[in-house]
């Protein structure tokens, strides 16, 4: 068939989806497969399972992912489509086989998602499998850092070790929007840590922070905002910090490993716009894997901030809020800071 053609069925496909118009997307997408025949994609079985779903034929969904697999039995499409049927049990609270299908497809996936396992330690949770759950987190580190284990903090010595020092209780809660006090507020020893900050903006506060620490790295996905931070980092000539453009929205984290300089980051600093960043998850997920300590910038949004909150304490046996209600700007002076420590 003509691809053209065969694309603006598809385009036809998706924006019935989008119109809620659910029987409308199942002829739409059934149009597609019909069309396609042989060429057909992973994504149109999963588009034509995904309308069905929303439909209540949740056993037909099923069993056109299944005639899929036969069709696309390896390699990325196959993960894709058991992706689609792990959300399939998820969304009818079928915690434990949704974890399974999750599972095979992280053995199929040709390259390391982190979403994946976002995905598959949640099932894992919400179905009451916790050992299983901490097994998953620790086969994503053993994947990010090819089985290189994250430094004890045990190691370091007493003073370095603390992360969230009794000194911290005491700071005030309202902090304005300056980097000194931000970091005064949180009370951290940055001398020989390694750092790395999603979200750096022009590296407010990672210059006071490199002045001490083993060496930072700054990701950001405004290039404008990387340039100036280098533009500053040559000019103060910053030999320990690094700035590179970066969205974790459209690029994949395995590529972060790139920018370390040497060994892992000891602490993660996530200071994204949460209210608009969707793939938050995954980059929190990600950091937990590497380092024992995060500092997470929470949404401005209630909803968002309980769900944040919520997440970061199933990965954390510690999180402390820093503070309730900075004294921001009007638009961000509801956003919290949340300090983790993956020692209980």
């Amino acid at each position: 068939m003509d691809q053209k053609k065969l694309q603006k069925i598809r385009k036809a496909a998706r924006e019935a989806t989008k119109s809620g118009d659910r029987q409308a997307a199942v002829a739409a997408w059934r149009r597609v497969l019909e069309q396609a025949g042989d060429e057909a994609a992973a994504a149109d079985y999963q588009g034509l399972a995904r309308a069905l779903h929303k439909s209540g034929e949740a056993g037909a969904a099923r069993e056109l992912l299944q005639e899929a697999l036969a069709r696309f039995p390896s390699g990325n499409p196959a993960a894709d489509l058991q992706v689609s049927l792990a959300e399939l049990h998820a969304a009818e609270k079928d915690w434990v086989p949704a974890a399974r299908e999750q599972a095979r497809a992280l053995e199929l996936r040709e390259r390391l998602e982190v979403a994946d396992y976002v995905r598959r330690i949640e099932y894992l949770k919400h179905g009451g499998q916790e050992p299983e759950a901490q097994q998953a987190l620790a086969a994503l580190r053993a994947q990010l850092t090819g089985g290189e284990a994250p430094e004890d903090p045990g190691e370091r010595p007493a003073d370095e070790a603390a992360v969230c020092p009794a000194e911290t209780a005491a700071q005030p809660h309202a902090v304005r929007h300056d980097a000194e006090l931000r970091l005064q507020a949180l009370g951290i020893n940055w001398a020989g840590r390694r750092v790395l900050q999603f979200g750096c903006g022009a590296g407010e506060l990672l210059f006071p922070v490199a002045q001490t620490a083993e060496w930072a790295v700054g990701l950001d996905a405004d290039p404008q905002a990387v340039n100036r931070a280098n533009m500053r980092r040559a000019r103060e000539r910053c030999e320990r910090l690094d700035f590179y453009v970066f969205d974790p929205e459209r690029e994949p984290l395995s590529r972060v490993g790139e920018f370390f300089r040497s060994g892992l980051p000891d602490l993660v600093l996530i200071t994204l716009c949460s209210d608009s960043t969707k793939h938050w998850k995954p980059v929190v997920l990600w950091a937990r894997a590497l380092s024992p300590y995060l500092v997470y910038a929470a949404s401005t949004l209630g909803k968002r901030q309980k769900q944040e909150r919520e997440y970061l304490r199933g990965l954390y046996p510690a999180v402390e809020t820093v503070w309730d209600r900075s004294a921001d700007p009007e638009h961000d002076r509801r956003r919290k800071l949340f300090v983790c420590s993956a020692d209980a």
